[in-house]
């Protein structure tokens, strides 16, 4: 009788063991916020306006067309628009890494609208320098964004 007992025990624990693990096979633990087709939209938007913007300053360059005035609503709409992916990755959990590059983008657009007021640099070509670098910093700091989101979707984890 005992040695049917510590049989069935056995079986229990085996059926148990074999449960146990299929659920946790299941279960699916995410470090990382899922990826976000909205946000992915707006930095791409984003990034398309920005090139849009630095291409156009630059042509105007050496004249009173490229003073930062011209461009006031310009900055306004960068500014709506990183706020708006700012309010939309904040409000996903798990969200921190973006979180960051969009803070980091943010204080980007912030700084490039101070060094617009200042005039860039003097000398055309220097401007022109500055300018070609600026687009290079955005350019990466976009990517990164938009790599992360990719990653995202085909559920590659993150390199930081």
């Amino acid at each position: 009788m005992q040695q049917r007992n510590l049989a069935r025990y056995r079986a229990f624990m085996w059926v148990l063991l074999i449960l146990s693990l299929a659920v946790s096979g299941c279960t699916n633990i995410r470090l990382i916020a899922d990826y976000d087709e909205t946000t992915d939209k707006a930095v791409t938007e984003l990034q398309r306006k920005i090139s849009t913007f630095l291409i156009d300053v630059e042509s105007k360059l050496g004249t009173s067309e490229a003073g930062h005035d011209k461009y006031a609503e310009t900055y306004k709409e960068l500014r709506v628009d990183i706020g708006a992916i700012e309010l939309r990755v904040n409000a996903l959990p798990k969200n921190k890494i973006t979180q960051d590059q969009v803070e980091s983008l943010k204080a980007n657009i912030i700084l490039l609208e101070s060094l617009h007021k200042t005039g860039f640099a003097n000398g055309i070509d220097n401007q022109k320098t500055i300018l070609s670098s600026v687009q290079k910093d955005f350019d990466v700091a976009l990517a990164a964004i938009l790599k992360l989101e990719l990653a995202k979707r085909r559920g590659d984890e993150p390199q930081e």
